[in-house]
């Protein structure tokens, strides 16, 4: 079909969606495609997004503003460039053992960064948001739309 749509789907096989931090998470990404594809790799990717909120001043009025940003990402490759059909593929990953993995910030290299950072501070640390976790199967195929399958999985 053109540009990959409806040629076929991912799905991923999950024994469970509740872990602990610090285990190894096992599962199965399961092709099928319509007719063979050529792809230019499988893989697994673990995620976890939090909401963060950031404040802005806008004409002298503060505005609150809301984006998801990924605090952790880890990738594992399943297949190279191959042709695809229908194929299992195991895989396993280690979940983190950190419950509260922290992105890092790059410090001020100038006075007026350091200035700008110490005014846009908070004076107290607002609640964060809890961190959503996903796996997703992802198919990259060349000149088409990937395929993807997303699972949302509960660490506690």
């Amino acid at each position: 079909m053109v540009f990959g749509l409806f040629e076929g789907n991912v799905d991923m096989v999950l024994p469970t969606v509740n872990y602990r931090f610090g285990e190894r998470l096992k599962g199965t990404v399961n092709v099928k495609l319509k007719e063979p594809k050529t792809a230019d790799a499988l893989m697994v990717h673990l995620y976890g997004e939090q909401q963060q909120k950031s404040t802005e001043i806008r004409q002298g009025r503060a505005v609150d503003r809301y984006d998801v940003v990924r605090v952790f990402q880890t990738d594992l490759p399943l297949a190279g460039k191959q042709s695809y059909k229908d194929q299992s593929f195991p895989f396993e990953i280690q979940l983190p053992a950190d419950p509260n993995p922290r992105t890092t910030l790059e410090a001020p290299k100038d006075l007026m960064g350091a200035m700008v950072l110490a005014m846009t501070q908070p004076r107290y640390a607002p609640a964060a948001a809890p961190i959503r976790w996903f796996v997703e199967a992802h198919m990259d195929l060349p000149m088409a739309f990937d395929i993807r399958k997303k699972v949302q999985i509960n660490l506690g």
